[in-house]
């Protein structure tokens, strides 16, 4: 079967249509992402490195239970080793069941069962071979050796397993006297007359007679019996759990998507590659890749009077991979869309990629195209990187820790040049993908904020600002916007005093020229949690002079357990490039910035689709003046009097007030289908040493019963310090295993494990929860409960407190719990005892799923960052509204 074929199989196994060469993008999670595609036909002058054969058979045959039809097509239409490398990663990652995890327990466990699979049966056409791979050992075999009554065969009887929630039996049976010839999988739907070597006579009832008879003549007849009678069917029970796990088959159409391989029938694009070492990277080296292009063959023949044709707006692909040795070792995608004006512009157009690479001998590949015109262009060359240190050392003082935007400079990084064509070396103008040809003395400086970042910091530090690229006049500091410092001198360092109350701080720095114009900013967050999705552009700093590019970067915060997907770049809103992998940082070429002109950058998540954006002003004649908008969302539960969930209410009966002033309502939705983020938060201190046991019963419970596929749930224990049992997953499996086998003992340092848990939910968007079970009581926590209340409010964490056999001293142990759910919109209960906590998890659980969601813009706008105070009414006898008590904006 030829490429082409297979290339149709596979898109009929997917369901597809559309053309190979479709764009697509996969989510950022290292070097072994989805990368590959089938080389329909081969580059000019370079013959394809085909995979043997046998190599494609082995990895196809030892994973064919678990092989869809889409990744078997996709898998054999693959040409190079590399990729089909990088395919049987990707394949393994997709099915890694706690990729929290840094082992990928699914893979480790198929292998030794393979082991197992190859030791005992002979070939894998023997259906216990799949089952074995599938199952793993069986918790005992029986033997069916019964001569002239039965054919020889096994049954196997399983408990539990992680996927089937009862036990089952399997019955296998040979095809013939031999006991070592391939068995196959006995249905009941088949009836007896496959295992039995007679027949019932006309007028017998065959299942009878064997029930009967077996017995009598077969050794342990009576386990043979039931067993047969208790067997499964297996294709019922893998349909029904979804035993094979199988990935969303779209991960197959990207895979191909980021081929380097060339398209059949591609037009040649002439093109030459250009290579620059542009400095250092801490231990790596900053190597700029460019594809230039004349602007003339992009714009096509001109018309019969000589005019250029019309020159519409364009779209191009610039892939990459880069090879060690004979593995996949980095891949890159970057996407770029010009305008009509751009391609007037100048005599070549560079399309850039920048990587960090360390020293050593690599291969990269390139390709250019433009899917709209089939044209495209590809060159695969030796790359030689060499140390950072052996660089000019003008380069390397130009080249900030962190990367810059792409570029380097012709005098003072090391160049090598690749030309696909016999013609002369083409000329360098502005670029979208990187302006090699600016020198590095104009290089944008940098700074960079050295200070602790992902976890919560009180009281004094030390925060240094680490400039490079230029000697500032001065460096000053401000903190939440107010200004801390001005320092004049290295080493550029700030002592700043966080306080005693944990909340999120922003500390600024920015670096001036003798002119006083800011050449160099950065800012960091203080006490961010771990699941804050933001970006932030840090450069440019400047507006660029006409005619040369505009240097764009983008730094991106990422949330715990989630993958980014592609950060585009817009100016105005044009959208110019897209990135697929960091560095996020590009060359732009623009037209000429007058009036208010805007640069921005958004970036999306993958599988959740979530997007965060930040705009930057240009133009002289911009405004550095600002309003903020504050939005506020509100997460209501409404009850009528005798505490039950009230469902059915309309926009019209709500009345939000905040600091007394009504406010519209912009959104409103019931969100019982919502995403949830609920953490269990449960004391293990020395006075819960009786309790524990029911505590982690209806822990489980709750989590098994609350939890939806699009929930998150987390468990944290604390005694004498808190401790994070469970990171936020969907797994029932680890969230059981986090309340598995609690202890308890120690002191309770309750303030100082809530300030902890709500640190942990810090930038985790939508409805979130905390059920807290203590008995209320603290004892040497350093935090006060003031501080922690505080802290509850500016994170808006809605919180459950369940009070369990709460003490008469200190009288305010009660209170603080009550407190803490009221100002965040929860609830609190008094329990005697663990077992009671089945109805109170049963009553959040209805709560949870049973909000509102209120959304306003609000109408303050005076700046004012104090503690605002919210109130909802509602428009029904008997019903009250509960909702956080107030936000700090």
């Amino acid at each position: 079967m030829n490429l082409r074929a297979l290339a149709l199989v596979l898109l009929l196994a997917l369901g597809g249509t559309g053309a190979m060469g479709a764009i697509g993008a996969t989510g950022i999670s290292g070097t072994s992402g989805a990368i590959g595609a089938s080389a329909a036909q081969a580059p000019p002058g370079e013959a394809p490195v085909v995979a043997p054969a046998t190599e494609a058979s082995t990895f196809l045959a030892d994973v064919e239970p678990l092989l869809s039809a889409a990744e078997r097509a996709a898998y054999l239409a693959l040409t190079r080793p590399y990729q089909r490398q990088a395919f049987e990663r990707r394949f393994w990652e997709l099915r890694d069941p706690y990729p929290e995890t840094p082992r990928n327990e699914l893979e480790e466990r198929f292998r030794e069962r393979l082991r197992l699979a190859r030791e005992r049966y002979s070939a894998p056409t023997d259906e216990r071979f799949r089952m074995m791979l599938l199952l793993g050992e069986p918790g005992r075999r029986l033997m069916l050796r019964c001569a002239e009554v039965l054919w020889p065969g096994e049954i196997w009887f399983f408990g539990p397993t992680d996927r089937i929630p009862q036990g089952f039996a399997l019955v296998f049976v040979s095809g013939g006297v031999n006991t070592d010839s391939p068995h196959r999988l006995w249905s009941p739907r088949s009836g007896y007359q496959e295992l039995l070597l007679w027949s019932a006579s006309p007028t017998g009832d065959l299942a009878a007679e064997a029930t009967d008879r077996i017995p009598r003549d077969c050794p342990r007849g009576d386990e043979i019996v039931g067993g047969i009678a208790a067997a499964s069917d297996w294709n019922d029970i893998e349909k029904r759990y979804e035993v094979v796990p199988h990935p969303n088959p779209e991960w197959v159409r990207t895979f191909l998507s980021y081929s380097t391989d060339l398209p059949e029938g591609a037009i040649p694009l002439a093109a030459e590659v250009e290579i620059r070492f542009a400095g250092r990277n801490q231990s790596r080296t900053i190597v700029d890749a460019s594809v230039i292009v004349e602007t003339a063959a992009l714009r096509g023949a001109p018309d019969t009077t000589g005019a250029p044709s019309a020159v519409p707006t364009m779209a191009l692909l610039l892939d990459g991979e880069v090879l060690r040795g004979d593995e996949l070792f980095d891949h890159f995608r970057y996407r770029y869309e010009l305008a009509s004006e751009q391609l007037l512009s100048g005599a070549t157009l560079p399309f850039a990629a920048r990587r960090y690479l360390r020293p050593g001998s690599y291969t990269l590949v390139v390709r250019l195209q433009e899917p709209a015109s089939g044209r495209a262009f590809r060159r695969e060359l030796p790359l030689e990187v060499p140390p950072p240190d052996t660089l000019s050392a003008a380069a390397a003082a130009q080249q900030p820790m962190t990367g810059s935007g792409s570029g380097a400079g012709a005098d003072a990084s090391a160049v090598d040049r690749h030309t696909s064509t016999p013609s002369t070396a083409l000329a360098r103008t502005a670029t979208p993908g990187g302006e090699a040809a600016a020198p590095a003395a104009a290089r944008e400086p940098s700074l960079r904020l050295l200070a602790p970042l992902g976890q919560l910091t009180l009281g004094r530090m030390w925060v240094e600002a680490d400039v490079r690229g230029v000697v500032p006049a001065r460096v000053d500091f401000t903190l939440d916007g107010k200004p801390l410092l001005s320092k004049r001198r290295a080493p550029f360092s700030v002592e700043i005093d966080l306080g005693r109350s944990p909340r999120l701080r922003r500390l600024e720095a920015a670096a001036y020229d003798l002119a006083g114009e800011v050449v160099a900013a950065d800012e960091v967050l203080l006490n961010s949690g771990p699941h804050r999705f933001a970006l932030r552009l840090t450069e440019p700093q400047r507006t660029p002079a006409t005619g040369m590019p505009l240097e764009a970067r983008a730094e991106v915060d990422v949330p715990e357990g989630e993958e980014l997907d592609r950060v585009e770049f817009y100016l105005n809103e044009t959208r110019l490039a897209t990135l697929y992998q960091p560095p996020f940082a590009v060359a732009l070429a623009t037209p000429p910035i007058a009036g208010l002109t805007y640069l921005k950058a958004v970036a999306f998540l993958a599988g959740s689709g979530g997007a965060t954006e930040d705009v930057r002003v240009l133009g002289a004649s911009a405004s550095d003046e600002a309003v903020d908008v504050d939005f506020v969302e509100l997460f209501a539960a409404v009850l009528d009097k005798r505490g039950r969930p009230v469902t059915d209410l309309t926009a019209d009966k709500f009345r939000v007030l905040e600091d007394g002033k009504e406010q519209a309502v912009r959104r409103f939705e019931n969100i019982d289908s919502l995403p949830i983020h609920a953490g269990v938060m449960i004391d293990t201190s020395a006075s819960m040493v009786e309790e524990l046991d029911d505590a982690e019963a209806a822990a489980h419970r709750f989590f098994r019963e609350v939890l939806t596929p699009i929930d998150r749930a987390a468990v944290i224990t604390f005694a004498d310090a808190p401790r994070l049992a469970v990171r936020f997953t969907g797994n029932l499996e680890l969230l059981a295993g986090g309340l598995a086998g609690l202890q308890a003992g120690g002191e309770t340092r309750f303030f100082d494990s809530l300030a902890f848990a709500l640190h942990y939910f810090s930038g985790v968007r939508g409805k979130r929860a905390l059920v807290l079970l203590t008995d209320g009581a603290d004892s040497e926590s350093r935090f006060r409960f003031e501080e922690v209340l505080e802290y509850a409010r500016r994170t808006g964490v809605t919180i459950y407190a369940i009070g369990i056999n709460v003490p008469s001293q200190p009288v305010d142990a009660g209170v603080h719990l009550d407190q803490l759910a009221r100002e965040t919109g929860g609830r609190s209960f008094r329990i005697r005892r663990a077992n009671e906590l089945a109805s109170v998890y049963e009553t959040i659980r209805q709560e949870l799923r049973s909000q509102y969601l209120l959304a306003y813009q609000s109408s303050r706008l005076d700046g004012s960052t104090d503690f605002r105070e919210i109130t909802v009414e509602v428009a029904r006898p008997g019903a009250s509204a509960r909702t956080i008590s107030g936000y700090y904006p």
